[in-house]
């Protein structure tokens, strides 16, 4: 344990770096993997999904919870898995990508499919 300002309350490192991670990520275009509201989830196919009841009771149990774009924080230490959808999308942000990348179609759930109810892929022109 460290405290930043080295005044303050003790500070969980790894807690801190997975959280900087989380927020990086938000900025290079990732979104949560599933989110706190029923039917809400990320546009790539290849992310799990947590249905409401297990992520509002059981987070700890729902597919996603390993991934570093889940919501909640559970475990540190754990949550720095990646989907290649994931990894795709980071390493075609503008801020990362060393040259222009070609244009790929990548599979992503429609608006209507939201609702965990299907998967769609569709072409979004990244």
């Amino acid at each position: 344990m460290a405290a930043l300002d080295g005044l303050s309350a003790p500070v969980d490192v790894n807690a801190f770096a997975q959280t900087a991670v989380h927020e990086s990520l938000h900025y290079l275009g990732l979104y949560h993997t599933t989110e706190q509201s029923p039917g809400v989830f990320d546009p790539l196919l290849d992310t799990p999904m947590c249905d409401a009841t297990t992520i509002k009771f059981t987070p700890s149990a729902c597919p996603d919870a390993t991934n570093v774009m889940f919501p909640l924080q559970l475990a540190p230490n754990l949550q720095f898995g990646m989907t290649g959808e994931q990894g795709f999308v980071v390493t075609r942000n503008p801020t990362v990508a060393a040259e222009p990348t070609p244009t790929t179609t990548v599979a992503a759930r429609t608006d209507a499919d939201r609702d965990g109810s299907g998967r769609t892929d569709v072409d979004t022109g990244t």
